[in-house]
């Protein structure tokens, strides 16, 4: 998944398309001179032990990544591969998911079509350009505080 679905600018390959040097969707057929860019890159899966073997990025048709925020908690992204869109409500994938969002902001994304998800609901956030912005609020409802997600468009 990490050859499919992030971006790589030094290889102008595009998000969820296949790299050129990727051989059989399993290994890199450059992979001596790969970018420094693919060089660095880590998904979750690779750098946390406590994930089982359910959690390859090639069983669960997607990666996660961590990105530290200047938020009040950290971000874990989720780059599901728009050819399984609904890869990541599968179980156990959805229910950890879920409770990982009491840490960390949760962003699924599949595509270009990003969604939030919170410990008690998601918000669907439709298609997020590259210069939009995720703006993460504490609201008080009714029913008492209640964390939610709006977008800023860059236009």
């Amino acid at each position: 998944m990490c050859c499919k679905l992030p971006q790589i600018t030094d290889l102008e390959k595009p998000a969820n398309q296949w790299c050129p040097h990727c051989r059989n969707h399993q290994n890199c057929g450059n992979y001596e001179q790969r970018p420094q860019m693919c060089r660095d890159f880590f998904c979750l899966f690779m750098t946390q032990e406590a994930l089982s073997e359910e959690w390859r990025p090639s069983q669960a048709h997607f990666l996660m990544l961590m990105k530290e925020t200047s938020l009040d908690r950290p971000q874990l992204v989720v780059m599901v591969d728009p050819a399984r869109p609904d890869a990541w409500r599968k179980e156990p994938y959805y229910s950890n998911l879920r409770n990982w969002s009491q840490t960390h902001y949760v962003i699924i994304t599949i595509g270009d079509r990003w969604r939030a998800l919170f410990p008690d609901h998601e918000v669907d956030l439709q298609k997020v350009g590259p210069r939009d912005e995720l703006q993460f609020i504490d609201a008080l409802t009714e029913h008492g505080p209640k964390r939610t997600v709006q977008l800023k468009r860059a236009d």
